[in-house]
Formats: C-alpha cells, structure tokens, sequence
C-alpha cells in the first residue's frame, strides 16, 4: 500500500494509456496539417521537399489551360499555322 501511495505521489497523472498516446499524435498532426506553413518555418524545412512542381504545373494546365495561367489579359489561348507552322500565341498585355 505504501508503494502505491509513493507511486501517485511521485507521479500523480500515472503512466499514459495507449489511447491518450495516441490522441496526442492524432492531436499533433492535426495541427501540423492545418498549419503546414508554421512548421515548415518553425522547422526550417525546405518547402520543395513537399510540392511536386511538375504535378501542380500539369494539374493548373489540365483544370484551366495553358491560357488561363500564361495570358493574364484574358486566359485564351490561340493556335495559329502559319507556313505549315503551329504557334500557340498568349495575349499578355
């Protein structure tokens, strides 16, 4: 009885149960998830280390066309042949 006494005393939360273990981690990565840039920073993480360039450039091009993110005056893309030459053409100004 006396030991159990002095193990309360000395550590009156107890030992942590694997089900608060791991609301701590679900906790954490929640946090890391709705705040990616903070920890990223907090962490000097490189932030290519995370985006696929390639992927988020083909997936922008196959949701709204090249036009949409090279021709900022008005998101349309032209094909043009001339002499047998395709030219894709961006008003940009």
């Amino acid at each position: 009885m006396e030991e159990e006494r002095d193990e309360i005393v000395e550590n009156p939360e107890g030992e942590p149960t694997e089900g608060m273990i791991e609301e701590k981690v679900r906790d954490y990565l929640d946090d890391v998830r709705n705040n990616p840039q903070h920890y990223i920073h907090e962490y000097d993480l490189d932030l290519e280390q995370f985006i696929d360039k390639e992927g988020v450039i083909e997936d922008a091009v196959d949701m709204d066309g090249v036009g949409h993110n090279i021709s900022h005056y008005d998101g349309v893309e032209y094909d043009i042949r001339i002499d047998g030459v395709e030219y894709y053409v961006f008003r940009i100004d």
